[in-house]
């Protein structure tokens, strides 16, 4: 794997230093080369191609916001059946800095938002629009990512949610993100895989209609969502703390 990533990015140089470590997804360490230190994570697993091209969209977007300290992004290479993503390579051992992950986090949860204002605002000056940024105005995201190595459905919605006045409303084909892509589409897989393990999962097939019924009753509050960049598993394990900064 090692020649086919020298061949892809042009390196002469390609050395792994402080080892590997990894866990249940993937496995990955530090690389000195050419373009400089590298990180590299590989898997052989099945489906990681697609892992891995999800989660070099993904670095991208969230990299392009400027909002917080993100590994660049170098390339998702693939030779047959092993895989790999390169990104820079960070140092992880600066100072916790809790607050300032948090104030950054919010940056880049508010930057299409502001994007959209101020393309509203631009909009009223003449050849104003040509120096905005083009604000995401759609939810969903324009490859596919994965939950592990479970696949997501990021279908573009025109709506997080849509609340409807009737409940008959609700079972027509709906095109809100949360509920479509991501409750039913999580459900579905759940069902598919307990027919394929040969059993009735009868607790799912009963609880699902029951909260499908009172989804309109829980977001019923839910009003002015717009598109936002976020990670899609911020926990613990996912982010760490640099010298110059909290890192994804």
């Amino acid at each position: 794997m090692e020649a086919e990533i020298r061949k892809q990015l042009g390196l002469k140089t390609l050395e792994s230093f402080g080892g590997t470590a990894g866990g249940c997804i993937s496995k990955g360490g530090g690389y000195h080369s050419d373009l400089g230190d590298l990180f590299i994570k590989f898997s052989e697993r099945e489906n990681a191609k697609r892992m891995f091209d999800g989660e070099f969209a993904s670095l991208e977007a969230l990299y392009r916001t400027e909002t917080i300290r993100i590994p660049k992004p170098i390339k998702s290479i693939s030779d047959k059946n092993r895989h790999c993503l390169v990104t820079e390579y960070i140092d992880l051992h600066g100072p916790a800095k809790p607050s300032k992950l948090g104030r950054d986090l919010a940056r880049m949860h508010m930057h299409n938002a502001n994007l959209l204002k101020e393309k509203e605002r631009a909009s009223s000056f003449v050849g104003g629009l040509e120096k905005v940024a083009e604000p995401i105005t759609q939810f969903g995201f324009h490859v596919p990512t994965c939950c592990g190595y479970l696949p997501q459905n990021n279908e573009w919605c025109d709506n997080w949610m849509k609340l409807y006045k009737r409940f008959r409303e609700f079972h027509k084909p709906f095109q809100e993100f949360f509920v479509r892509n991501r409750l039913k589409y999580q459900i579905d897989m759940l069902l598919e895989l307990s027919l394929l393990q040969k059993h009735n999962d009868r607790d799912l097939l009963s609880s699902w209609p029951q909260l499908e019924r009172q989804i309109p009753t829980i977001f019923k509050d839910i009003e002015n969502i717009v598109p936002a960049i976020v990670h899609g598993d911020l926990w613990s394990g996912n982010y760490s703390y640099s010298s110059d900064g909290p890192g994804e």
